[in-house]
């Protein structure tokens, strides 16, 4: 177990920092990176342009300025952003409760609906083309288009990120479910007389926690991305928004601490959910 905890832990920073130079790479080679909008209004001093573009000096070559920027990350130093011109950790910090808040109640909606619905399609069989219509619709509404009858209706924008997740979830737990029901000792234990309720924890649930743990992380990858759409539809001041406001205003610094941020959120939940799917599994197997 040590020695898989070990292996996560090293390819998790090395993903980390892999996707944080690929931002970076990204955003400097995008066309317009080295133009600001100041520089083309005719009212912006000559002083003003030569401070402006000393700042960017810097970020010419990508992998100084990255090498530069990881080594002041792991002080704790995201750098300073060039568009807001405060300190990255600060904006982060004033927007991350929003952004957990709207995730955290997403995938509480989504994950809840989406179990409660697999089971009932596994006790009650004969549903199960009303639950496929009703998936097959869901995945057929554009997200954008959720986001903005959510926000027409002023409904809870947690609501169209659970609505957004819950097609997905649904099918990927009934389709476990019912492999579980459908093996050999849960046919028997049901023939014996067991309740329902015994085996559906003990037979159906139960031996597919592993793959829900594991499933789980990627929802959080998900969640993240349906994040930044439905902030920046809803107006929602959250870290979503600011990723997309960064890279429109082609904020090197700012951009670069948001991913190395976020990846670290999401790359530390699918470690923990992969450890505890293991953890589990093994458990399991000596029993």
């Amino acid at each position: 177990m040590r020695n898989a905890i070990l292996r996560r832990i090293l390819s998790s920073l090395a993903t980390l920092a892999l996707t944080g130079l690929a931002a970076a790479t990204l955003l400097r080679l995008a066309p317009g990176f080295d133009v600001e909008v100041s520089e083309l209004d005719g009212r912006t001093s000559a002083e003003t342009l030569r401070q402006m573009r000393e700042a960017r000096a810097g970020e010419q070559d990508i992998v100084s300025f990255y090498g530069r920027y990881l080594r002041d990350a792991l002080q704790g130093d995201l750098g300073r952003s060039r568009s807001y011109e405060v300190p990255v950790t600060g904006l982060i910090a004033e927007r991350l409760p929003v952004t957990l808040k709207l995730i955290a109640w997403g995938l509480a909606g989504a994950w809840a609906c989406a179990l409660l619905l697999a089971l009932a399609n596994i006790a009650f069989p004969k549903v199960e083309l009303g639950f496929n219509l009703l998936t097959a619709v869901m995945l057929s509404v554009p997200a954008g288009l959720v986001a903005l009858l959510i926000l027409m209706g002023q409904r809870p924008v947690a609501l169209g990120l659970a609505i957004a997740l819950f097609p997905k979830l649904f099918s990927y737990s009934r389709g476990l479910f019912k492999q579980n029901a459908a093996t050999g000792y849960a046919l028997a234990a049901r023939a014996r007389g067991l309740s329902a309720a015994s085996f559906l924890s003990r037979y159906v649930v139960w031996p597919a926690s592993p793959a829900l743990l594991a499933i789980l992380g990627l929802s959080v990858n998900a969640a993240f991305g349906g994040a930044i759409l439905l902030e920046t539809i809803c107006d929602l001041p959250g870290v979503g928004q600011l990723a997309l406001q960064a890279a429109l205003a082609r904020d090197l610094p700012l951009l670069v601490g948001m991913t190395l941020f976020v990846g670290a959120l999401t790359v530390s939940a699918n470690a923990v959910t992969d450890l505890a799917s293991l953890y589990l599994t093994r458990g399991r197997g000596r029993a």
